[in-house]
């Protein structure tokens, strides 16, 4: 169970990118997209690229026991797969700040 694994939505994020945010492992961030925002904690994690955050799409607000609202908040409806409503995997502009 998700839940059990891994609570908490998060956003993977390169240490320096996070030093320059201002924005520390665990902290709350605000994710914004075109078309709205969700929230997730920081996952300061130096595997990933300087110029990109990861976040996982299975998080959902139809899941019992979460809090966190799918990454499919932040963008458009005609930019989610038909048949599934999920996000484009391959990439989606957003902004990143400390909430």
């Amino acid at each position: 169970d998700l839940n059990e694994q891994m609570p908490d939505q998060y956003c993977m994020i390169h240490p320096d990118k996070a030093i320059e945010l201002g924005i520390s492992n665990g902290d709350k961030v605000k994710i914004e997209g075109i078309r709205g925002h969700v929230f997730a904690k920081a996952w300061v994690y130096e595997g990933i690229r300087k110029d990109t955050v990861f976040v996982p799409n299975s998080y959902s607000e139809k899941q019992p026991f979460t809090q966190w609202k799918s990454i499919n908040y932040i963008v458009d409806k005609d930019k989610r797969c038909p048949v599934s409503d999920q996000t484009n995997y391959k990439g989606l502009v957003c902004k990143v700040t400390k909430a």
